[in-house]
């Protein structure tokens, strides 16, 4: 559902409310592993991406059908989206370098990359 917030906003808030639902601490062991697995088997993360793509397909049906998106409120979707995975991609690659990997340091990451879009929207190289 739509909150008051920005479509980004609303995104991350589903991100975290979904990650808050998994079921099972060992939750957070399976991701690690299948992130290992992934990372030292090209078809594995092949498949992830594609996977990524048909899920972000769906949801902007999923956008459409709910909210009958004009035309171009689609491109907004799809960005808010892609913004959505890159962060969430960051995030997961964040907590794999930490040393303990639970499902609150996973949202913390989250928290923590989707805070950086603004300021990554308007920061010049120059500011580096």
């Amino acid at each position: 559902r739509p909150g008051d917030g920005t479509l980004l906003e609303t995104l991350q808030e589903v991100l975290l409310t979904t990650l808050r639902r998994m079921p099972g601490e060992d939750w957070a062991q399976r991701v690690l592993l299948s992130r290992r697995l992934a990372a030292r088997t090209p078809s594995i993360d092949a498949h992830g991406l594609q996977f990524c793509g048909r899920t972000t397909r769906s949801a902007i049906e999923t956008l459409q059908c709910r909210f009958g998106l004009p035309d171009d409120a689609e491109l907004h979707a799809r960005l808010g989206l892609d913004l959505l995975i890159a962060a969430f991609h960051r995030a997961v690659e964040m907590w794999l370098e930490r040393p303990a990997h639970t499902r609150d340091g996973l949202a913390e990451c989250v928290q923590r990359t989707f805070a950086a879009i603004p300021d990554t929207l308007t920061v010049s190289p120059r500011e580096w």
